[in-house]
């Protein structure tokens, strides 16, 4: 009685691991996409990006943070808004797709992993914009390879290679998506358009002073995401344009980074 139950549970357990490797390799044969962060799944649902590009179609992705998002603006106003409606204007006759991947309070780290997400999607130009978040407290090296460490943040990346699992993500997201249609997602703490800025206390835990050894790692760290980005494009063959970031004191100022 006993081996017939054992031999029920494997028979079960093997059924079962069968069909969810059939089912993953019909995801691939149908190319569904692999996944990535709730953020990137939302905006790609949200613009309606299809993995398979229409002949012809120049799709332009750009990654950032704040100012890439639009922050105080968006989505009414935002410079990847802008770039999409002046290359309309410019080349009337071309398919062109500007997609803004920008999000708020991020670092090099998200964008990185957010622009290796979306290379499936076969873009034919990449813009970053990135660097002001490199010192906040939430992006710095330290903070970040303790999240990299996580099992949750591990289980999370290895659920993203699998396409049948990402499906069903999407699924439940793209749903959220339609739950709360009119909900805003990321918006700025401070409504105002214009702050004062803060002063630099020494001492402060907020704040990375130059020249310091957590300056020099979190420099490091920066350069190290920029590298991966280049080879990463090289391979793919996707070209990579970065603007370098302002020195900003006023109005939406990313605390902390001068």
């Amino acid at each position: 009685m006993i081996k017939k139950g054992l031999l029920y549970i494997f028979f079960s357990f093997f059924s079962t691991c069968a069909l969810l490797l059939l089912l993953e390799g019909a995801c691939w044969v149908l190319d569904v996409p692999q996944g990535a962060s709730d953020f990137i799944e939302r905006t790609i649902i949200q613009q309606k990006l299809d993995l398979r590009k229409p002949a012809g179609q120049y799709r332009i992705f750009v990654f950032g943070e704040s100012t890439v998002h639009g922050a105080g603006y968006a989505p009414v106003s935002s410079p990847v808004k802008w770039l999409d409606a002046y290359l309309k204007d410019f080349l009337p006759g071309r398919d062109i797709r500007v997609i803004n991947f920008g999000r708020l309070g991020e670092g090099s780290a998200f964008i990185t992993q957010a622009f290796l997400d979306t290379l499936q999607y076969k873009p034919d130009l990449a813009i970053f914009y990135l660097g002001h978040n490199t010192f906040a407290p939430v992006n710095r090296v330290d903070v970040e390879t303790k999240k990299a460490a996580e099992f949750s943040h591990r289980l999370k990346a290895w659920s993203c290679k699998s396409r049948l699992i990402s499906a069903v993500v999407r699924e439940a997201i793209n749903l959220k998506i339609n739950r709360h249609a009119k909900e805003i997602q990321d918006v700025m703490g401070d409504p105002r358009i214009e702050t004062n800025p803060q002063p630099f206390q020494q001492g402060s835990p907020r704040i990375t002073f130059p020249g310091s050894p957590l300056y020099l790692e979190n420099v490091l760290f920066f350069k190290e995401n920029i590298e991966k980005i280049i080879r990463s494009g090289a391979k793919k063959h996707v070209p990579v344009l970065f603007m370098k970031p302002v020195c900003n004191l006023k109005d939406y100022s990313p605390n902390f980074s001068a």
